[in-house]
């Protein structure tokens, strides 16, 4: 049995806020720079370190050492001896990349044709780093916005006929494929004018349902000024999540972060085929292979409570997110049967009587430890692997 304390690495993109990861982790933020996620994993880009009593090894290490023992041996059969997910915190101050990614039969064809041409891995141009799916949910800790998935061809020919920009869609009536194309080939001098951005102040005002939307169109053109990105929010729907709300992300689904923080669990993957908002590589041509060209409403998750554990439960096979809250008069008992991530989000408790974890802690739970206790006075979030799908 092993409960370890993880050391985590701090993503610093561009994007990310300043205060919301570092105020989580109690470090000073001197230097304010952006504090975009906190990764805990085994992902080999960033891998969690595992702290124990004289030294400290990378999580990827920790498991390939002892797989059996740290996964499971069902897990070591399905996930080829790796951790199957990547749990991180993610705080963005503005928009991240609109993007989508590869279901996993495209994935593994698509990293066999790049390694066949030679295509370095860490190419500018690759769009394929691994075998992988990667299928994501995202719950909001702060009001969080996002756009995710394509509105209805109907609402979309109506917001460009507001905004008077329908002639530069020629294949509007031909399906939201052809229109996509279409979008992806605008000349963005002849769309955004300044005419254009007269048009939506305007009707921001006279549109009260399409208020949020037309807001986030000028909030991206200051952004990132006059480029096509700046429409997306009129063909993808635009949601504001509340805090305690998520939403899963299958592949194809074309969809941006745009401001907020939130937990975020995905499948260990790094392959994103990537649309707008971006200084990285867009390769048209294979997005459009792996996109799903329908109408997707976004449909909010909300947790299903079980006794002390509020779970978010979506399709994925690699993962689970659930949240625990402890309070002084009583003891949570957990089973285990696959490796595990604690994340303490607020106050403090103890597992097992003599582990101490407080507000930014976490730990890596290994799938032969069994069962576990926990005391305090604590928020706490659970990544794992499901039981439904893995038969641990």
């Amino acid at each position: 049995m092993a409960i370890y304390k993880l050391k985590n690495t701090v993503q610093k993109y561009d994007w990310g806020t300043k205060d919301f990861i570092p105020n989580l982790l109690n470090i000073s933020n001197e230097k304010s720079e952006p504090c975009a996620e906190l990764w805990m994993g085994s992902h080999p880009k960033a891998p969690s370190n595992v702290l124990t009593e004289n030294d400290s090894i990378s999580l990827d290490k920790l498991i390939a050492k002892t797989p059996d023992v740290t996964l499971g041996p069902n897990a070591v059969k399905l996930y080829e001896k790796k951790l199957p997910f990547l749990f991180k915190v993610l705080s963005a101050n503005r928009a991240l990349s609109i993007q989508a990614h590869p279901n996993k039969q495209q994935a593994e064809q698509g990293l066999i044709a790049e390694n066949n041409a030679n295509i370095p891995l860490d190419a500018f141009h690759r769009n394929y780093r691994d075998n992988n799916h990667k299928p994501e949910l995202i719950v909001a800790l702060t009001p969080f916005d996002a756009m995710c998935g394509f509105r209805s061809m109907e609402e979309i020919e109506y917001l460009l006929g507001l905004l008077e920009i329908k002639q530069f869609f020629p294949n509007l009536k031909s399906g939201l494929k052809h229109f996509f194309v279409d979008y992806l080939n605008l000349n963005n001098e002849k769309i955004i004018t300044p005419a254009f951005l007269d048009k939506v102040k305007e009707l921001k005002c006279q549109y009260p349902k399409f208020n949020y939307t037309l807001e986030w169109v000028l909030e991206l053109h200051n952004q990132f000024g006059n480029v096509s990105g700046i429409i997306s929010p009129l063909f993808l729907n635009t949601i504001k999540l509340q805090p305690g709300e998520g939403i899963y992300l299958d592949a194809g689904i074309l969809h941006a972060y745009l401001k907020g923080t939130g937990l975020e669990i995905m499948a260990n993957s790094d392959n994103v085929l990537r649309c707008g908002l971006t200084s990285k590589h867009i390769d048209k041509a294979e997005l459009i292979k792996v996109l799903t060209f329908a109408h997707q409403p976004p449909k909010v998750l909300n947790p299903i409570t079980n006794g002390n554990e509020q779970t978010y439960t979506t399709p994925a096979s690699e993962f689970e997110l659930s949240m625990l809250e402890i309070t002084r008069d009583i003891t949570v008992e957990l089973d285990v049967k696959s490796a595990e991530i604690l994340l303490c989000l607020e106050g403090e408790c103890k597992i097992d009587s003599q582990i101490v974890v407080k507000k930014g802690d976490s730990v890596f739970i290994s799938a032969d430890t069994g069962h576990f206790s926990i005391k305090g006075n604590s928020v706490l979030y659970r990544a794992k692997t499901p039981v439904r799908t893995a038969s641990f």
